[in-house]
This record gives C-alpha cells, structure tokens and sequence, in this order.
C-alpha cells in the first residue's frame, strides 16, 4: 500500500506527549541487523489538529512520520491520539503460515524455462499471475523430463516459508488399456 506522495511536515510542539519504544523492535532485530534501538522509538501526542498517516514531524532535531492515528470524542470535542514513528515503525514483521509445512498443491504448467516451471494452481481458480518455481524431481537432476504445458504437477512446500516452494513431480493424467489391467 505505501505511504502518500504528498507529506506535511512541521515541528512537533507538543509539552504532553509520550517517548517510547515499539516492540516490534524485539520482533525484527533478528532479521534487519542494520537496525538500532533508536529506530523504533515513538512519540504520542494529543491534539485537535487532523493530520494525516504519513505527516512527518522534527522532535528534538529528529525526524518521525505518523504511523498511527486515533479519533476520539471528548467533552463534545474531537482528540485525536498520534505515533510518531522513526523508521523502523514503518516496516512489518514477516508473518509465515506454519500450517502449509509439507503440504502439496496441485496446477496446470503454463511454461518452462530451463529448470524453472510456472504454475497456474487449481487453488487460485482462475486468477492470472504465474510464480516462477524450481523443479526439483524426485530422481534428483541427473535425468529428468521437464513437464510440458498443460501438464499437472505438484508444488510442494518443505517449510512455512513458500519462497522455497518447489515443483517436485508431474502427475499421469491419461491411462491406457494395458495399465489399468492388472493381468496383462
């Protein structure tokens, strides 16, 4: 979604406000090493100025923008509450989805090209965008087919983090006379 191109910016000059730390910090230190404590600090005002979500403001010498914004009703009068936030308040943590580990989806190959399969998944029913993934046969890389459009295939997810999806087989479709009777 991102932050608006057009961005007021003033001095925070507030004697009533609130110096704190977000704890995202503790959530994305172990990610973004770059980061310092100083980079999740905030400040709450109140006010009966309308900002808006992405206003920026100087604060002691420091920049912050507004990441969060509250409106009450108070004695007839409308308080809004801001946060101020450096700039690691204005990332998100990265959520996985612990529940896809080991799970397999079934598509339709689109295209290839060299060891890459894009899929069309029978979840998506229909929506367009295709993600480029590995094919990574059960027989390891020595002698493979790679799996024609048009093909079913599995894409598996070995872990809650689907940037290591993988195709791993394609899936015989058609049967024959000869496979499906067991005496010959």
């Amino acid at each position: 979604m991102g932050y608006p191109k057009t961005l007021k910016e003033e001095n925070i000059q507030e004697d009533d406000y609130e110096y704190g730390l977000e704890q995202t910090y503790y959530q994305m230190k172990s990610t973004n090493k770059q980061d310092t404590l100083d980079d999740y600090t905030y400040i709450k005002i109140q006010t009966n100025k309308n900002k808006d979500i992405a206003d920026q403001g100087n604060f002691k010498g420091r920049g912050y923008k507004i990441y969060e914004k509250q409106a009450k009703l108070k004695d007839q009068e409308l308080k809004y509450t801001y946060k101020y936030g450096a700039k690691g308040n204005q990332k998100t943590p990265i959520e996985y989805n612990e529940q896809i580990v080991g799970m397999t989806l079934l598509g339709e190959v689109e295209k290839t090209d060299k060891e890459e399969v894009k899929v069309n998944l029978r979840i998506d029913k229909g929506k367009k965008g295709l993600y480029p993934y590995p094919f990574r046969p059960e027989t390891g890389n020595m002698m493979y087919n790679m799996p024609q459009k048009g093909t079913t295939v599995s894409l598996y997810m070995p872990n809650h983090d689907e940037r290591f999806a993988m195709i791993i087989n394609s899936i015989r479709q058609n049967t024959s006379q000869d496979m499906t009777d067991p005496s010959k």
